[in-house]
């Protein structure tokens, strides 16, 4: 089958797209560049403001978020290019020195390709605390790594997890070979050499451009995206973001802004339409190593691209072209997304001025399914970006713990600095006299210098709620003071503040899923020998993408001598088909050591992929495979019989800071 391509149809169409997106989710601006050949052309929809009269067009600023990070590796490869003695696989201690991780083979490679072995998104609690770069990246030595070895491509490789600070960490390492600092460079490298006038990685040119009226306000929606709720909601409002978001401290992954004429000549970069002496040879052997997964793989994540290799129909799927892309997302108020199909020198840029609901991602689709298809659905399109967007990044809320029955103590009880090592330290005070906890009662965070006062409101005992700020804010969290049987008070654990670990296999693209199969087995208890929880912590929830609505219970089991104990089952779960679904177990505690599983009562829900070398695997009869099993109806969950190499699409998250390390102690009484 050959794919045709039609550029002019998909052109016809985008503007429409537009409209029709804004028209179904009432997101305030929308503008979009595309790039073909020679080709570029722009299209835009609303304003600047929600109801404002000030319209978008090709020279509105916008924040851009996560598409900075396509950005910055395109800097990185100019830089690695043209001066630094050291490439993409180089050590991070040796070339940004003052940072230094657990493990000191983790690379400047991986860790823009969010394989360092740091939790998902460590250090953005601290930047919503006002904390800086420089005492963030210091706080990241502190935290444990999930296990890294070295690839045989001889590159440095560890579970995957999308961190802004390690990738800014690895930026900042570029701009050390450059003798400057990171918005320096990138005006130096790109933005000066394109003419990107209206780019910068300074919010304070954002702060300009709005204040000079060219700029798109960032908005949230009300009702709040929230996991569980319509993606779409009907009459949805939105409202100006207050303060808006500064990503200084992480400049490299998501503090860019720019518009879309600018973006226009950075796409045309990406697809080799620009050859001068500046963006010469070396240049682009560099920047085509961005567009390569980081692992070899068809699809992945390479140096700040979502990479998809592409098929030919050859491997029975349907034929694809090769794609790049990105996506940006701001909770605070803005979504973008860019989408590039190299073979047919065609891009798409779309930039927002609404939190992420899925709208970028549904135009940059629906434009290059019209370039192969003259019947495409954007209405399905945009309600599915809408609900992975909403499932992917709004997670649902976690339960609040038991209300407590015994009263509280008086304020005084509680007043206090409460130290931490990486969230600390904390102080609790207020204006309140002797008993009185509702008068100005608060938790202060951040630096010392700037803190954050936090107002805590009673919820009973010694537990007490309040409203996290930032870009990772998002409902109340309980602060709970702990003490010794009726002592005094001697720690604090705030529930908001954890590192989440993602332990299990790789979820693949969504349409990959048709390959993939569940059990018909019945009453089985499986053990996956390879998902090892890397260090004690509390297991807060698991996730798995199912295939049916059978019920099934996650396991969590430890090693003794040269067998497995069952040390902890959850309540069995009817999940959602055909969907990833989320659960959350209540903290468990796990140890270094202890391995993941799952018993399903009848049939199967999880989906697996067969064993290539082994495609009707129905047990190897010994265990030599990576997931070990016993079926049969009552099976003792311990007592193992067989085993198989097939791969469960399970992940559980193990969170560092709940439990345990997350006890900031007190060490001094107000």
């Amino acid at each position: 089958m050959t794919l045709t391509f039609d550029i002019n149809r998909a052109l016809k169409n985008v503007a429409g797209h537009a409209r029709r997106a804004q028209a179904l989710t009432g997101v305030p601006g929308i503008a979009i560049a595309i790039v073909s050949d020679e080709t570029i052309a722009f299209a835009q929809t609303g304003s600047t403001t929600a109801g404002g009269s000030t319209l978008i067009n090709s020279d509105t600023v916008f924040q851009l978020a996560s598409l900075s990070k396509p950005i910055a590796t395109t800097i990185a490869a100019w830089q690695l290019s043209h001066g630094a003695t050291w490439g993409w696989d180089a050590a991070i201690a040796r070339e940004l020195p003052g940072f230094s991780l657990a493990n000191q083979a983790v690379t400047v490679g991986a860790l823009f390709a969010h394989r360092s072995g740091l939790p998902d998104h460590a250090g953005d609690l601290l930047e919503d605390m006002g904390y800086g770069h420089e005492e963030i990246l210091r706080r990241l030595s502190l935290l444990p790594l999930s296990p890294g070895h070295i690839a045989p491509s001889g590159r440095f490789v560890s579970s995957y997890a999308y961190t802004n600070f390690g990738f800014t960490a690895a930026a900042l390492a570029v701009a050390r070979a450059g003798g400057c600092d990171w918005p320096v460079l990138a005006e130096r490298v790109l933005y000066q050499a394109l003419g990107m006038t209206s780019t910068s990685s300074r919010f304070s040119a954002f702060e300009a451009a709005l204040r000079a009226g060219t700029a798109a306000v960032p908005h949230q929606r009300t009702p709040a995206p929230l996991a569980g709720t319509p993606p779409l909601p009907a009459n949805p409002s939105w409202q100006a973001t207050s303060p808006v978001r500064n990503a200084d401290a992480q400049s490299p992954a998501g503090g860019v802004c720019s518009t879309t004429r600018d973006l226009a000549q950075w796409l045309r970069l990406q697809l080799g339409l620009i050859n001068d002496g500046h963006f010469d040879g070396a240049f682009r052997a560099q920047l085509a190593l961005t567009h390569q997964p980081y692992l070899p793989s068809s699809t992945g994540y390479g140096f700040g691209w979502n990479v998809d290799l592409g098929s030919d129909g050859s491997d029975g799927q349907p034929p694809r072209p090769v794609r790049w892309s990105h996506s940006g997302a701001f909770e605070l108020g803005a979504a973008t997304a860019v989408m590039l199909l190299p073979q047919c020198q065609t891009g798409i840029v779309v930039l927002t001025n609404g939190q992420p609901i899925g709208v970028p991602e549904a135009i940059c689709r629906a434009f290059m399914e019209d370039a192969f298809s003259d019947s495409v659905d954007f209405d399905a399109i945009l309600q599915t970006a809408a609900a992975m967007m909403q499932d992917g990044i709004y997670k649902v809320h976690e339960p609040l713990p038991s209300r407590p029955s015994h009263g509280a103590r008086i304020a005084d009880d509680y007043k206090g600095t409460y130290t931490h090592p990486f969230y600390g330290p904390f102080t609790v005070d207020g204006s309140g006299q002797g008993g009185d906890i509702h008068s100005a009662f608060h938790i202060a965070m951040g630096p010392l210098a700037t803190p954050q006062l936090n107002r805590l409101a009673l919820y009973g005992g010694d537990t007490f709620l309040y409203e996290p700020q930032g870009e990772n804010g998002g409902g109340q969290s309980a602060v709970a003071f702990a003490s010794s049987p009726n002592g005094p008070i001697t720690g604090v654990e705030i529930e908001h503040l954890f590192e989440p670990y993602t332990v299990g296999n790789e979820f693949p693209p969504s349409d990959a899923l048709p390959s993939y199969v569940a059990d018909t087995w019945q009453d089985v208890y499986f053990l996956d020998t390879s998902l090892v929880i890397g260090f004690d912590a509390m297991l807060r929830s698991w996730t798995f993408v199912a295939l049916t609505d059978q019920p099934v219970a996650l396991v969590v089991y430890r090693p003794y001598g040269n067998s497995y104990e069952l040390q902890a089952k959850t309540d069995y779960v009817t999940p959602r088909p055909y969907s990833v679904n989320t659960f959350f177990t209540g903290p468990i505690a796990v140890k270094a050591g202890d391995r993941i599983g799952f018993h399903q009562k009848e049939l199967g829900t999880i989906a697996f992929k067969l064993d290539p070398d082994a495609p009707q695997d129905r047990g190897k009869g010994n265990f030599g495979g990576r997931v070990w099993f016993t079926p049969g109806a009552n099976a003792p969950s311990f007592e193992f019989s067989s085993s198989t190499d097939r791969t469960y699409l399970i992940q559980v998250e193990v969170a560092w800071g709940l439990r345990g390390p997350g006890i900031a102690r007190r060490s001094t009484t107000g």
